[in-house]
């Protein structure tokens, strides 16, 4: 099977934009979503499972975080925090 690319700054500005929105799932970081609108900058959503649930999180957007390091460090982050908050 091959190897799924890592994306990149150049990936997201070249994703196509359908009718609908629709969710793309980063290789890299577990638990970090694209959410790729009909328009406007693509969203990162962390999500979750807990306790047989799967909750959902909005991180930032390509107009506020960049793509390197820190947007997939702020998923990470936002997804553990989440789920220290629902396991209270």
């Amino acid at each position: 099977m091959p190897r799924r690319q890592t994306l990149t700054q150049n990936h997201l500005a070249k994703l196509p934009r359908r009718a609908k929105r629709y969710y793309m799932a980063d290789p890299v970081q577990q638990g970090l979503i694209l959410r790729i609108p009909p328009q406007g900058p693509i969203g990162y959503s962390a999500v979750a499972w807990r306790g047989g649930k799967q909750s959902w999180m909005a991180v930032g957007s390509t107009a506020t975080i960049s793509w390197r390091k820190p947007g997939r460090w702020r998923a990470m982050r936002a997804a553990r925090s989440k789920a220290a908050c629902r396991a209270l």
